[in-house]
């Protein structure tokens, strides 16, 4: 025979379980809200919002070029591959010297950046992806004094 708990003892304990599951849950999110890597401070904030008009000024160059630009990333583990492909109306373009950055959306700083290496058509380079999920891939490059800028956010996953 299973023996009863007596109901002035279980409707208190039944008030303290939960309140006691009220505090532990929200320690658990006081924990998680605080150990997020801090305030993100942009560098220069100042001077980058007084000369946001030049900022858009190039970002209009550099979409007068009429590029098209895919990017991929493969492999799998802690280092991918980027590989990108930028044409033209007229085909590939293949000559320019562009580096690859790779920022956690969630932050300021970039997590890691890369010289691309021209093969056959493709821009190619390996750079290390710390996790799977969401990243911003920046391509930039320069052609005939005109800044090439393009960003690019990925979902990245193990094949």
């Amino acid at each position: 025979m299973i023996k009863k708990i007596p109901e002035h003892i279980f409707w208190p304990g039944m008030v303290f379980a939960i309140l006691g599951m009220s505090v532990i849950a929200n320690m658990v999110l006081l924990y998680k809200a605080s150990n997020d890597g801090g305030a993100q401070i942009i560098e220069n904030y100042y001077d980058k919002a007084a000369h946001w008009d030049e900022t858009k000024a190039k970002a209009s160059e550099s979409s007068s070029l009429g590029w098209a630009t895919q990017i991929e990333v493969t492999g799998s583990g802690s280092h991918r591959v980027v590989v990108v492909r930028i044409a033209d109306p007229n085909g590939p373009v293949t000559s320019l010297k562009p580096t690859v950055t790779l920022r956690d959306p969630t932050l300021i700083d970039p997590v890691a950046s890369a010289e691309m290496v021209l093969t056959g058509d493709t821009y190619v380079a390996t750079i290390p992806f710390p996790r799977n999920g969401l990243w911003d891939v920046q391509i930039q490059a320069e052609h005939q004094g005109i800044a090439f800028d393009h960003t690019q956010r990925l979902d990245v996953r193990n094949p």
